[in-house]
């Protein structure tokens, strides 16, 4: 399970090199879900990809980040070519996941 996956390294390379297994991928920000799917198109096992946030059991979170024109996701400060965007992600927990 890759729970933020972003563009998906992790997943991409556990996907390539492991043997029958079952890849799930999480990634809530819009722009890396895109990414992340078409990274993906490497992978033979099989992937569940889906947009939520882990750890919230709720049905809609609000997300806001700040991004720069390189498409990284900003911590602090934010520069002043960085433009916010706000989603609305559903939130899941583990063990949802898992069943």
């Amino acid at each position: 399970m890759d729970i933020v996956a972003i563009m998906g390294f992790y997943s991409c390379k556990t996907g390539i090199d492991a043997k029958n297994v079952k890849l799930i991928t999480m990634e809530p920000l819009g722009g890396y879900y895109e990414m992340l799917n078409k990274n993906l198109n490497h992978v033979t096992c099989v992937v569940t990809l889906q947009t939520a946030v882990v750890g919230i059991p709720t049905e809609n979170v609000l997300i806001t980040s700040t991004a720069s024109d390189e498409q990284n996701v900003l911590m602090s400060p934010p520069s002043t070519t960085s433009v916010t965007l706000t989603e609305n992600v559903r939130g899941m927990i583990q063990a949802d996941i898992l069943a």
